[in-house]
């Protein structure tokens, strides 16, 4: 008798934790693939890199153009201009940052907030 194949429904089920910016990491938003798990991506900073995908990510986790991805920068080796793509966030997420970023930009009076497209 054949073992029947229970299926995952990852896609569309809401993540209860997912991962917040830390030192060294800033989100960005992707606005090209150049191909090879590579894309080019706006970041918080307002500085455009070129980004890998994470080794454990790639073909696992599929990042798409407009996707809102958390990025950790290559520190102490002058490269200002890349990082490494870390985690796709669901748009849930994306609305529960923004609503983060707001919040804090309003107690802050800090007009330099990133606005994700």
């Amino acid at each position: 008798m054949k073992s029947q194949r229970t299926t995952s429904k990852q896609a569309t089920t809401r993540r209860e934790h997912f991962e917040r910016k830390q030192d060294g990491q800033v989100y960005g938003q992707v606005t090209k693939a150049l191909g090879d798990s590579k894309f080019e991506c706006v970041c918080d900073d307002y500085v455009t890199r070129t980004c890998a995908v994470r080794g454990n990510m790639r073909n696992r986790v599929y990042v798409r153009v407009d996707d809102i991805v958390l990025i950790n920068l290559y520190v102490g080796m002058n490269q200002d201009d890349k990082g490494i793509i870390s985690y796709r966030y669901l748009p849930d997420e994306v609305r529960e940052i923004q609503a983060e970023l707001n919040f804090q930009t309003d107690e802050q009076k800090d007009e330099t907030s990133f606005d994700f497209i």
